[in-house]
């Protein structure tokens, strides 16, 4: 499957496109790809475009570039779901539900501060439990 992120916003010293392939050493990738299996392919998008220098940092979410990724989702059949990682993302996809063409799931950021090994594997039997309802043949390892 494939299957596209959407997070709060980068941090680092570059420009990203809407779409992008995470970075495998990102810690929120390594824990995406685990939640989601090594057999299917993440992509990350965030709520803005701005790219802040350190992951302490928050940008403002960015309403034109969210709907250049709506965009982007409803003409395409490139993604099977999206994830939706934490309360800026969860509130955009909320402003704009009804212009989402995909399945997609909300949860906690993956790397939220205090989560619970608990919580980690809830999160990731829901995430898995919906990507099995798209597709039964789907494989996790």
């Amino acid at each position: 499957m494939n299957i596209l992120c959407l997070l709060q916003n980068a941090w680092g010293d570059y420009e990203l496109p809407i779409i992008f392939e995470p970075n495998p050493y990102n810690k929120s990738a390594r824990q995406l790809q685990r939640m989601v299996g090594q057999n299917n392919m993440i992509f990350f998008s965030n709520t803005t475009n701005e790219v802040v220098e350190h992951s302490y940092e928050r940008a403002e979410p960015n309403h034109k570039h969210f709907k250049k990724l709506l965009k982007l989702l409803h003409n395409s059949t490139i993604f099977d779901m999206m994830i939706v990682c934490g309360r800026q993302a969860e509130s955009m996809v909320t402003l704009y539900n009804d212009e989402i063409t995909i399945p997609y799931i909300i949860i906690p950021h993956p790397n939220k501060r205090g989560m619970t090994t608990d919580e980690i594997n809830y999160n990731t039997s829901r995430v898995r439990d919906m990507m099995l309802n798209i597709n039964n043949n789907v494989t996790f390892d």
